[in-house]
């Protein structure tokens, strides 16, 4: 289930900044920060929980590194202090 987000501009003004270091292949870039933050930005969607699971059930189908596509617990504190800010 993806939780539903409604932005501040404040908020999205930060978590367009933090997608240039955790997305869009920034110095802290992975595949699921990307998206992660950009599914809030364009969506208003927390997938967090589908990123941490489901992909993960799918790299290890298709036998995918997992440690490269990964999203990462540093994103996703970032990405939760901006929201409850």
């Amino acid at each position: 289930m993806k939780n539903k987000i409604i932005l501040t501009a404040e908020q999205r003004k930060q978590l367009t900044k933090l997608w240039f270091i955790y997305g869009n292949n920034g110095k802290k870039h992975t595949h699921q920060n990307h998206r992660y933050i950009q599914n809030i930005l364009e969506h208003g969607e927390d997938t967090e929980k589908f990123y941490r699971n489901a992909d993960r059930t799918i790299s290890d189908k298709v036998g995918r590194d997992w440690s490269t596509i990964e999203i990462t617990d540093e994103c996703v504190n970032e990405v939760k202090a901006i929201l409850a800010s």
